[in-house]
């Protein structure tokens, strides 16, 4: 179930989206809370929709069900990447 507050501690931002990278490296996928995996598919849908044009979000390849996909999260996050 997606976060019920998309205005997460530190979500979306610069040094959030680094942590959660840096995360990601660290611990691998399976290492992320669910909490992180949200974050994680958010930053993912925006950073399609913003750098690849992408706007059929059922294209990412990592989450081809949209098991992990907030709309609400995504238009954040993506805020944030088009600043």
């Amino acid at each position: 179930m997606p976060p019920s507050d998309v205005t997460m501690i530190g979500f979306p931002s610069k040094a959030h989206y680094s942590g959660i990278r840096k995360s990601l490296r660290n611990r691998s996928y399976s290492g992320l809370t669910d909490t992180e995996r949200w974050q994680y598919h958010a930053y993912d849908y925006a950073w399609r929709r913003t750098f690849l044009g992408n706007a059929d979000e059922a294209a990412s390849p990592i989450d081809p069900d949209r098991s992990w996909y907030d709309e609400a999260s995504a238009a954040a996050a993506q805020r944030f990447f088009k600043r």
